[in-house]
């Protein structure tokens, strides 16, 4: 079974090409991103750390927003080795296998929701925003695939943080429960994009899988079907050959002569004149009594290959039966045929094989075929067989002409 069938029928092997899928989604999406967070993490802390509150804000006398300014720029920090370390790490991994993709993966969400949290408490210091939580939410989110409880996790995981963040850094309780309640609410935001995002992934995935098994089995279908007919054409070809040819000799047989003689008639009536002639080994049972069958194999053979090469391409020669060949040669009127047979009797009669040097004559009979005489092909035959006969019993080894 292919692992196109596999897919299409199997919903077990689907939803493992499925999540195989959604892992190399989710590595592609942080080698991607990977680069540019290390990039907005520097500018943070290089944009925190060239900030003067006492330039900037009245607050600066109690220390506060001193030490959020260094705080923010060593999380940041923080995470810009971290985000190095993670992009060097997804770019080794290669053709990762599904679980430590998914390890990677839900190690870096992780960490990023936490990092939100971690923000988002230092910023108690002098504000009571969340949007550092609520941008790392909605991120992780739209950037990483994860099943709805492993999603939970980390999205609880993180507002348990910021919780606790919160209370450490942010004094005034009527602020903290503000922030405490966006929190909750951004996390549930988080979790709810993050499971639309990765069902319409998947379910994205899952389509495309299927049409391209689909393709797959199509394509192979297909491929099948066109060696089953090119076998089959193959097969028809050669039951077509056997047909229409001599097995002994490879030359047309009788039935394929008598289409081309009636092809002939035809053209003869249209006003080319073509002839017709009937050739017969002289005595050719004397060579299968005395040599034997295979030596009459052997001379049927060799008559029939010097009866082709002696042809014009445009002639037709086969082989009727037993001793007996049969010649049309076309455009050729009984005069112009006469010369021609002659030389492929001499031909013939050159011959030799080696039992002592054995070598056969032919006998030949020739009609041509007219318009003026309405012959067909039957009436034709039978006008050369006559001629054939006559040569026969004036000695054989000639030509003659009906």
């Amino acid at each position: 079974m292919s692992a196109s069938h596999d897919v299409a029928v199997d919903p077990d092997a689907l939803r493992s090409r499925v999540d195989d899928a959604t892992a190399v989604e989710n590595l592609s999406r942080l080698r991607t991103l990977g680069p540019l967070l290390v990039v907005v993490h520097v500018l943070h802390v290089v944009v925190f750390l060239a900030f003067r509150p006492d330039q900037w804000l009245d607050a600066a006398s109690d220390g506060r927003v001193e030490v959020w300014r260094l705080s923010i720029a060593g999380a940041h920090a923080g995470a810009a080795v971290f985000s190095v370390l993670a992009s060097l790490r997804v770019w080794r991994m290669g053709s990762a296998t599904r679980a430590a993709s998914r390890r990677v993966t839900e190690l870096v969400a992780l960490v990023y929701l936490l990092f939100g949290a971690l923000l988002t408490g230092l910023d108690q210091l002098v504000t009571n925003s969340i949007s550092a939580y609520l941008s790392v939410s909605v991120g992780v989110a739209l950037v990483t695939r994860a099943t709805t409880a492993r999603t939970l996790f980390a999205y609880v995981s993180a507002f348990g943080a910021l919780v606790v963040f919160c209370g450490l850094f942010q004094s005034d309780s009527a602020q903290r429960l503000s922030v405490w309640v966006n929190g909750l609410t951004a996390t549930a935001l988080g979790v709810g994009l993050a499971h639309y995002a990765n069902r319409m992934t998947r379910r994205r995935t899952h389509q495309r899988l299927v049409i391209e098994a689909q393709q797959r089995a199509l394509s192979e279908a297909n491929t099948r079907l066109e060696s089953e007919v090119a076998e089959r054409r193959r097969a028809e070809a050669e039951l077509t050959h056997l047909a229409t040819h001599d097995a002994l000799t490879g030359m047309p047989n009788r039935r394929a002569f008598g289409q081309l003689l009636e092809a002939a008639v035809r053209e003869a009536r249209l006003g080319t004149p073509n002839t017709v002639a009937l050739l017969d080994l002289d005595f050719f049972k004397r060579v299968n009594d005395s040599h034997g069958h295979a030596q009459g194999d052997e001379v049927l053979r060799d008559t029939a290959r010097v009866i082709t090469e002696a042809l014009r391409t445009d002639d037709h020669a086969a082989r009727l039966g037993g001793e007996e060949f049969g010649v049309i040669l076309r455009g050729t009127s009984a005069a112009d045929a006469a010369p021609l047979l002659d030389t492929l009797r001499v031909a013939i009669s050159e011959q030799r094989w080696a039992p002592a040097g054995l070598r056969v004559t032919t006998s030949v009979g020739y009609t041509e075929l007219s318009g003026d005489d309405n012959l067909d092909a039957r009436a034709a035959l039978r006008r050369a067989d006559a001629a054939l006969y006559q040569a026969k019993e004036d000695g054989r080894d000639r030509v003659v002409a009906g």
